[in-house]
């Protein structure tokens, strides 16, 4: 472990990275990052690959802000240690079946007449914490005997029975202000060191505490690809001949042909690949300017000439320079190459400026189940919630002509240009890698067209294609990874069972399309409508309100588990009689929708599979269009509430209503509304 005052993160960012990574930290707790509210960049910087950061920015003006920057194997969050305004405080919780805790202070020099009595609090609180240790810049000065505020303060923390550990002088100009307290954790190894990069000695200590090490190396198994892998699958690949039309045939002899080839030409090897992914943008020059530092560094510690400490603190400058500069050329690469590729555009600019989700901690195949049984649990207790007694709204069912009965066939022109244009996947279901797949499309097409309009024929849809990997994906970065409720299953398929979906998708869009069968107001998954048009209609009518001197009342409804509690038999339902469909078409979709199975896989852990009763793939193509059709009952709702406004986005519902100041009783006509919403949801997802 460290402790450090920067102060100031911005301008030392990779130098930080550096330290971590030459002292082999598990821990560097951070005082006077002075990061502002919302801003990571710095401290994104500054961590290595397989390690993450917490942090506690300052409150208001200079200096100031906390953080702490640990391996990735260790699980570390954030928990409630309440606001004091003599100091600063970040308390993190390290572990989770038996955890300890990290406390990181930062006093500012000034004032001290409240410090004792709220840190005496601070401490008074921490008494069911049973292993504690406190690190920090306390700007007091414990190793004067003359100052009385200090030997109260060392009285305080023997009180609380914590040792510190920390001696000699941890500032440029004498005392020691940085201090380490331990209570019931033994630390040893304490030494303060220069490391150059700020007026505060770096505190290393060592920690004794039950821990895993961080694997040092990997095992992984794969197949490996490369250029000339494509060219040997295409010249090996030989069509199966099959007279058979059935879908699940020729997908299985599909897959057997590619598994065998596969086998042959790059089989499964296990190999040990390094725990952590290397930095793509440190170059030889930057090791190079590296070494030099080192040898500076030993010139001073031999010499301890000002002239060699002047050279030394002039090299990490520019060392620091040069990786910021590396690192900005990388990126830089990457975004004008995905000009066109608006996703990857934003992953990449969100890699530079937000936290990295944390991942699922799974361990074990029992993990596996956690999770599995937890989303299950999730959607039955959704349902059971909805009362079956209550009465749903009775809506008349349309009298909608048939708009698509079969599907259409497609040429392998058509396909080869849809597969062309759609992104790789990593799935562990997948027979062939989606990169192979595209390159070796020439070869494998003939086959992979047949399987698809046997399907589309057929009204079929091969078992293979309705399995699914669930990997459990962080909501947001704010909530904790160790509540399985933090994360949403997002459903890994095959890629061939995305070319399929794409295909119906195409063609189940233009019969929409054609007969204008969307609700008018939902925004959400279409073409050309977008959050921002969402946001451009309800903005623009609320001010066009305000304006004409008028109030109003906007209310946002949000669908718990909407996707995942979707009934199939309604759904089903919604596409026959709302929508249109028949024939082999509609059976298509019953098809698609039965006999699903999904289980939780993440790295080497896998649990048995489980049936998808309910729901629609999240992750999948055709599940998002499929929602917004199962909801098309809900737009006559709406709007048969003359005067109420609405507009939706996939399961957000935004409702407003604008009135003058003395007709307050129109607000009675959002409450029936919301009433009939309410209990048309009763039914929509209860049958």
């Amino acid at each position: 472990m460290a402790l450090l005052n920067t102060p100031s993160v911005n301008n030392k960012s990779f130098l930080l990275n550096d330290l971590i990574l030459s002292k082999n930290l598990d821990f560097l707790f951070l005082t006077e990052v002075w990061q502002q509210t919302s801003d990571y960049s710095a401290l994104i910087e500054l961590c290595p690959s397989g390690y993450s950061f917490l942090s506690q920015p300052r409150g208001s003006g200079r200096g100031g802000g906390l953080a702490v920057v640990f391996r990735d194997h260790l699980p570390c969050s954030s928990t409630t240690s309440g606001h004091f305004a003599s100091f600063e405080l970040q308390l993190i919780k390290v572990g989770r079946k038996d955890p300890f805790y990290c406390a990181v202070v930062y006093r500012p020099p000034g004032p001290n007449s409240s410090f004792l009595q709220e840190f005496s609090d601070f401490l008074s609180s921490t008494v069911k914490l049973s292993r504690l240790v406190i690190v920090g810049d306390f700007n007091i000065h414990v190793d004067d005997p003359s100052d009385h505020f200090a030997m109260n303060f060392s009285s305080l923390m023997d009180s609380f029975s914590f040792t510190q550990h920390v001696s000699g002088p941890t500032h440029t100009r004498g005392h020691t202000l940085d201090l380490v307290f331990t209570l019931s954790l033994n630390a040893d190894s304490v030494c303060p060191e220069d490391v150059y990069i700020s007026d505060h000695h770096c505190i290393f200590f060592n920690l004794s505490v039950s821990a895993s090490p961080p694997p040092a190396r990997r095992m992984v198994s794969s197949r490996f690809l490369n250029e000339s892998t494509a060219s040997n699958f295409s010249a090996a690949f030989d069509p199966p001949c099959s007279s058979d039309n059935d879908p699940d045939s020729l997908t299985s002899q599909f897959n057997e042909h590619c598994l065998s080839i596969l086998d042959n030409i790059c089989p499964v090897r296990t190999r040990s690949v390094p725990a952590v992914n290397p930095t793509p943008w440190f170059n030889d020059s930057l090791r190079s300017l590296k070494r030099q530092c080192r040898k500076i560094e030993r010139l001073w510690k031999k010499t301890h000439l000002h002239v060699h400490l002047l050279h030394l603190k002039d090299l990490l400058t520019s060392f620091n320079s040069a990786v910021r500069d590396a690192r900005v050329s990388y990126f830089s690469n990457l975004v004008s190459q995905s000009k066109g590729n608006p996703k990857v555009l934003f992953n990449t600019i969100s890699s530079i400026v937000s936290p990295a989700s944390p991942t699922a901690s799974i361990h074990s195949v029992a993990d596996c189940e956690n999770f599995l049984s937890f989303f299950v649990d999730k959607v039955n207790k959704v349902r059971s919630s909805i009362s079956p007694s209550a009465l749903s709204l009775p809506l008349p069912t349309p009298t909608r002509p048939i708009i698509l009965d079969s599907f259409a066939p497609v040429s392998l022109p058509e396909l080869t240009k849809l597969v062309n244009s759609m992104k790789t996947s990593a799935c562990p279901l997948h027979i062939l890698p989606s990169s192979l797949f595209k390159s070796a499309f020439q070869s494998i097409g003939p086959s992979v067209l047949s399987i698809i309009n046997a399907s589309l024929v057929s009204g079929q849809v091969p078992a293979y294609f309705k399995n699914a990997v669930i990997h459990p994906l962080l909501k947001k970065t704010s909530l904790d990874p160790s509540l399985h409720s933090s994360f949403r299953p997002i459903s890994k398929l095959p890629f061939i069972s995305k070319i399929l979906e794409k295909v119906v998708a195409k063609q189940l869009t233009a019969a929409l399309d054609e007969h204008n069968i969307y609700d008018s107001f939902q925004s959400g998954f279409r073409r050309a409508h977008s959050t921002e048009t969402a946001l451009l209609r309800v903005s623009n009518d609320l001010l066009t309100h305000s304006d004409a001197g008028d109030c109003s009342v906007l209310v946002l409804l949000d669908l718990t588990a909407a996707f995942d509690t979707v009934d199939h038999h309604l759904l089903l339902e919604r596409l026959r009689d709302w929508v249109g469909l028949s024939g082999s078409a509609l059976e298509w979709f019953s098809s698609y929708l039965s006999e699903r199975l999904f289980s939780v896989a993440i790295s080497k852990f896998w649990f048995s599979t489980t049936s998808l009763t309910h729901g629609v793939p999240q992750g999948s193509v055709l599940g998002p269009l499929l929602f917004l059709l199962y909801l098309l009952p809900l737009q006559h709702i709406l709007s048969s509430f003359k005067g109420i406004s609405y507009h939706l986005y996939a399961d957000d519902i935004q409702l407003y209503i604008s009135f003058k100041p003395h007709e307050m009783s129109k607000l009675q006509l959002l409450h029936s509304c919301l009433d009939s919403i309410r209990t048309w949801m009763v039914g929509a997802f209860f049958s």
